[in-house]
């Protein structure tokens, strides 16, 4: 999702009154304006299953250990109910981000055109 896109979907998100934009940021490091930060691949899958969020930040490098963002993507993947609204990856590796944000396009996509049907 680029960023015009994103700033699109949060201008309409921002336009519904009854209810606030939710916005979740998995990351080891940063600190976005989010409602809710996770620093690892675990608290952030519990964050998904929680409730449905409407923007996710996503980085590729969620700190030490064996999981990263691309693992939260399939982790999406299998469980659609718990996809966003919107996933921008936020990687500071062009490479990464670049992936990550292919294949969330992809599943965002794939999720409008079944809801379509």
């Amino acid at each position: 999702m680029t960023n015009k896109q994103l700033e699109s979907l949060l201008r309409k998100l921002s336009m519904n009154k009854n209810r606030p934009t939710r916005e979740l940021l998995i990351d080891d490091k940063r600190d976005l304006s989010a409602n809710r930060v996770c620093r690892n691949y675990f608290d952030g899958i519990a964050a998904l299953q929680e409730e449905l969020w409407d923007v996710l930040w996503l980085d590729y490098d969620l700190g030490v250990g064996c999981y990263t963002g691309q693992d939260v993507l399939t982790w999406l993947e299998s469980n659609l109910k718990h996809l966003p609204l919107a996933i921008t990856c936020i990687s500071s590796s062009d490479h990464y981000r670049t992936l990550m944000q292919e294949k969330a396009n992809a599943m965002l996509i794939a999720a409008q055109q079944n809801k379509a049907t």
